[in-house]
Formats: structure tokens, sequence, C-alpha cells
């Protein structure tokens, strides 16, 4: 199972080399990884355009979705990325680091609680998408922080489950 487990997961097998596990097979793993991870970048280059047009307008908009009054402003310069994908990323970091100092353990419970943290944003989303409906950059930062803090430990259960940095 951990020998044919480091073929589909990116780059497990280089981890597994570092840590002297079945050293030759991961090494060959991870180089067919590289390959198919370059491959796959070069097809999604080729043939789907590529929107230049968004990083024109770096530090006009954000970069996900473009819309100026999503974006976070420092003075006259817009971060990077909107208030939902900003919180996500910073409550999946969050969580991930929490379960990873904490060291808990796996259980439905947690897995049924973080999908339920995701649930919020992704009714959000759809109810902009579909209706009238503008929700505030409050709304989307404390939704954002709720899925990201679920997504982060649907993260962590790999590490924790086959022990890859414990």
């Amino acid at each position: 199972m951990e020998k044919g487990l480091s073929f589909f997961v990116p780059f497990l097998g280089l981890v597994w080399f570092i840590k002297k596990k079945h050293r030759v097979f991961n090494m060959i793993a991870f180089i067919v990884n590289l390959i198919a991870c370059i491959g796959c970048i070069l097809l999604i280059v080729k043939f789907i355009p590529f929107p230049y047009t968004r990083f024109a307008n770096f530090g006009n908009k954000p970069l996900c979705n473009l819309k100026e009054e999503r974006g976070i402003h420092f003075g006259s310069f817009v971060f990077v990325l909107c208030y939902r994908c900003t919180f996500i990323i910073l409550g999946g970091i969050l969580s991930f680091f929490i379960m990873y100092l904490k060291k808990i353990r796996i259980h439905y419970f947690y897995i049924i609680f973080s999908f339920l943290f995701i649930l919020p944003c992704f009714f959000d989303g759809i109810l902009q998408l579909s209706t009238r409906y503008e929700s505030t950059n409050i709304i989307r930062a404390l939704t954002g922080f709720l899925a990201g803090f679920g997504i982060g430990y649907f993260l962590y259960l790999p590490f924790k489950k086959w022990s890859l940095f414990f």
C-alpha cells in the first residue's frame, strides 16, 4: 500500500525518499510525478488560453474575481486575493497548525464538523451566483475563514493517517 501510494500522491515519493524508505522505488515515483505535473502544465498552457489580463490588473483588482469592491485595500493598492479567498487560506493554515500542535485524533465527528464548516461558504457563493443577493465583505471573510478551517482539517487527514511528518 505504501509503495503504490507514492505513485498517486504528487511528490510523496520525494518525502519518503528523504525519510529513507524504499529509496529507489520512491525516486522513480517522484520522477514519474514530476513528469506528469510538467506534462499537465504544458497541456493547460497549450490548450487553455492563459488570462494575461488578470495580471495586468495586479494591485488594482483581486486576481481571483477581478471585482475591486471585494478586495482588501491597503491605501490605493488592492490585495492579490479577495476577502473570501484570503480568509480561506488563513483558516486552512490556522486549522492545519492547530491540529498539528494538538495532535487531534481522526474521528468521524471532526470530519462531519469540518464539512459543516464548508457549507456556509458554499451556500453564500451559490446564492450570490444564482440570485441578485450580494453579501458583504465581512460575511465573505467569516464564511471563507470557516471554510478554510474545514478544508484545513481535510488537508490534515492524510498527514495524520499515513504519518508522513510525525
